[in-house]
């Protein structure tokens, strides 16, 4: 009698640990999991006092080093996982996670076909490792796919030991004139965003494109990537502006790229990024060569209006910012003529001629004080628009060069302007008694407000003198 209420206890702990367990999570394995990879939940529940358990498995998540997914290097892991993830059967067949981190590259994507997205539409979110993996086609994402890695690092400016996720064509890439990564399969598509890797176009420079954008508009966006080695177009949105093939129409933000061509020889044809769609603009880009010679790259081509670029370092290309689109406006902008071997920046802004709606601030050609006072090759702003260059001898940094409208019609009819330059007509004040005297100015058309007595002055385009407005 005096044992009965030991065995109440008993069973009362015995519920209370089964409560327990029911709510721990492993990962499953190989030998008892009929989804490879998904975490499982065991359900216990009591019949006629005897615990049945019944393992209930994730249906949001997938680590793709599980042993029993098929294939033998990274690709074809990845695609078994993603196929496992589109079984409806078994998961929900709407979206899931990957988790690629654990898997092996000892061999890297160099089955025949390298696209682990190869047929598969179902929408996630796939987590690579750390190192690099051997890429032999383009890697096509599908609407709603999100591709993160775990460093994107530039290889040639920063540490080669730390971590980071490096994507690497093979000298066997195929087919050519393609990019290393696509993204989207075709129209309509929304939601395809890479972060946080570097597209490696290998030591011996292949005629690849980094990432294109043809068709990816909303929550489309590309983050913390460096294309490195590649002398194509780094990031394509996109060449070819048909609308009823094409559109990246409101894709990004693009923030944070690193485009180095270390070693390899870039050409006129390269471009760092190329904006053919109207999008949510460039958020942090710094473009460099690894050679001491100049190159005839271009950093940034605005070939669309409605776009905005800011925050963009140039090293080493003949051309910064080109802007070939109205609308568009360009903040903190920083090119470098100082020279390894020779001048490394010419001209950090062009406008394209035709082009109004143009804000630019914040516009600086850095170089040494002795090669400011002389160089008149290399230009802050070239306005093709106006016929207007402000070389880095006299304007190295320029704080506003703002293009209206033309007044009129014809090619010789002027546009509206202002700008911070005292090489161009710009407005100015201050307490400098050298107007009010009649001295020497050089912006034909200027405004001076002279404070000390409340007087405007214009500077003559007769004799390049100040003269008291009337």
């Amino acid at each position: 009698m005096r044992s009965a209420p030991r065995l109440i206890c008993s069973l009362t702990l015995w519920k209370a640990l089964l409560l327990v367990l029911a709510g721990v999570a492993v990962f499953s394995t190989e030998g008892f999991s009929q989804n490879p990879g998904s975490p499982v939940v065991y359900n216990v529940t009591i019949n006629n006092g005897v615990p049945q358990v019944t393992p209930v498995y994730s249906n949001a998540y997938i680590d793709a080093s599980a042993s029993s997914l098929t294939g033998n290097d990274f690709c074809a892991k990845l695609h078994s996982a993603l196929l496992q993830l589109a079984n409806a059967t078994k998961y929900t067949g709407l979206a899931g996670v990957i988790d690629a981190r654990g898997v092996s590259l000892t061999n890297s994507c160099t089955s025949t076909d390298g696209n682990p997205w190869n047929g598969i539409t179902v929408p996630s979110t796939v987590l690579l490792p750390s190192g690099t993996i051997k890429s032999v086609t383009t890697w096509v994402l599908p609407p709603e796919t999100r591709l993160i890695g775990e460093g994107g690092e530039d290889p040639g400016l920063n540490d080669a030991t730390i971590g980071r996720t490096i994507i690497q064509a093979q000298s066997s890439f195929s087919p050519t004139a393609n990019p290393m990564i696509k993204m989207g399969t075709g129209l309509p598509c929304t939601g395809v965003s890479i972060e946080d890797l570097v597209l490696d176009g290998g030591s011996t420079p292949l005629d690849i494109n980094g990432i294109d954008n043809p068709y990816c508009t909303d929550r489309s966006y590309v983050n913390h990537v460096t294309i490195y080695r590649i002398v194509d177009y780094g990031l394509n949105v996109y060449t070819n502006n048909d609308p009823l093939q094409f559109n990246a129409a409101n894709s990004g933000p693009y923030s944070n790229i690193t485009f180095d061509t270390a070693t390899a020889t870039a050409s006129s044809n390269t471009f760092g990024a190329y904006l053919g769609f109207s999008t949510r603009g460039i958020q942090g880009m710094t473009c460099t060569t690894g050679s001491a010679t100049v190159s005839t790259a271009t950093c940034v081509n605005v070939a669309a209006s409605g776009n905005s670029v800011e925050d963009v370092r140039i090293e080493g290309f003949s051309t910064g910012v080109t802007v070939a689109a109205s609308d568009t406006v360009l903040m903190n902008i920083d090119g470098d003529t100082n020279p390894k071997a020779t001048k490394l920046v010419v001209d950090v802004v062009t406008i394209g001629s035709g082009v109004t709606g143009v804000a630019l601030l914040a516009v600086s050609n850095n170089c040494t004080v002795a090669l400011c006072s002389t160089d008149t090759a290399d230009l802050t702003i070239k306005d093709s628009a106006t016929n207007t260059n402000l070389q880095v001898s006299t304007d190295p940094y320029v704080a506003m060069y703002v293009l209206g409208n033309k007044l009129g019609t014809g090619t010789t009819v002027p546009h509206s302007r202002y700008t911070t330059s005292p090489t161009v007509a710009n407005w100015s004040s201050g307490t400098n008694q050298s107007p009010a005297n009649g001295g020497a100015c050089t912006g034909r058309g200027s405004l001076y407000s002279y404070l000390s007595s409340g007087g405007l002055y214009v500077c003559s385009a007769k004799d390049l003198t100040w003269v008291k407005a009337q």
